[in-house]
């Protein structure tokens, strides 16, 4: 059983994929399994999957015929993965030489579900750095998927998967999920994530498209109802659903939409106030920042119940 199984979804990013190989088959931690989940990829990503599969008998490769965004390519490779903890890289990012051996070392001396790490954003118009050092009771506050290794036991029993019909912002679904879900979370400071600003990325692609509006309306219908029925009171609710709320009306506000698109969010947006409660506290509210105490009490909580 290797100690991480590192799971690397890969679609149409020739220009960085080998930076990311390189830096995840260097690493310090050598027992390790890494699965390329080639998603239909159009350039020459597959080639390249294909040459460093030769080189490294550590890679598995799993080469979807159609494509079906990251969320799927996850999901495939955590229910292939044998590794003590999964971790998850994007294909157009990397990560230091010694990321495992520091996460998988401080997941062993504190039996912690899941272990995460600084992050750096490279290329990032202003550039980006964000140190744990810097944020008060960090551990305590939501994970980013990137930056982690997840104990494949508490993936399994828990249930855990990302979304599957979107194409973008499952992660935000899966972090809220495995953040309240696990039992602990540890942190390490000096070893990091590198997320690379790619401009063709899903992520940084022109962002008020329908398709990925509606996959923002989705994951924020999901995260609702999973917030809905939690055991919480009305400011850990406000607290949770603040930051993304706020970042709901900033897109609405946004002067680059069309109006076909403005119609249409804003009228998704009416919907999902439906579901949401205490709405009226939810819209004047000032805090866009989850309060470092909120996870960490719902984790109590939950471990409590469970007694």
């Amino acid at each position: 059983m290797p100690k991480v199984s590192v799971i690397i979804p890969v679609y149409n990013t020739e220009k960085y994929l080998k930076k990311c190989l390189d830096s995840v088959c260097n690493q310090t931690l050598s027992d390790i399994e890494i699965i390329c989940i080639n998603d239909c990829s159009t350039d020459n990503s597959l080639e390249i999957l294909n040459e460093y599969v030769k080189k490294d008998k550590r890679i598995k490769l799993i080469d979807f015929k159609e494509n079906k965004g990251a969320g799927a390519a996850r999901n495939e490779g955590i229910k292939r993965a044998r590794g003590t903890y999964i971790g998850f890289i994007d294909s157009d990012d990397y990560i230091d030489s010694d990321f495992y051996e520091k996460l998988y070392q401080k997941g062993t001396e504190s039996n912690a579900d899941i272990i995460k790490a600084n992050l750096v954003y490279e290329n990032c118009p202003p550039e980006k750095y964000y140190n744990i050092d810097e944020v008060e009771q960090f551990k305590y506050r939501l994970i980013h998927i990137p930056t982690t290794i997840i104990k494949n036991t508490f993936l399994k029993e828990s249930n855990l998967l990302f979304p599957e019909s979107l194409c973008c912002a499952e992660d935000s679904v899966f972090e809220l999920q495995a953040s309240v879900k696990c039992n602990k979370i540890a942190a390490v400071k000096d070893t990091f994530y590198h997320y690379v600003f790619n401009d063709k990325s899903l992520n940084n692609t022109k962002f008020y498209k329908k398709n990925k509006l509606e996959s923002q309306i989705k994951s924020m219908t999901k995260i609702v109802d999973f917030v809905n029925g939690l055991d919480i009171d009305r400011d850990t609710y406000l607290d949770i659903l603040a930051p993304r709320f706020t970042y709901f009306r900033k897109i609405c506000n946004s002067k680059v939409l069309n109006e076909y698109d403005k119609s249409y969010l804003n009228q998704s947006i009416e919907a999902l106030k439906k579901r949401i409660k205490y709405l009226n506290y939810l819209e004047n509210y000032n805090n866009v920042y989850y309060k470092s105490s909120v996870i960490e009490m719902l984790r109590n909580k939950r471990k409590r119940a469970l007694l």
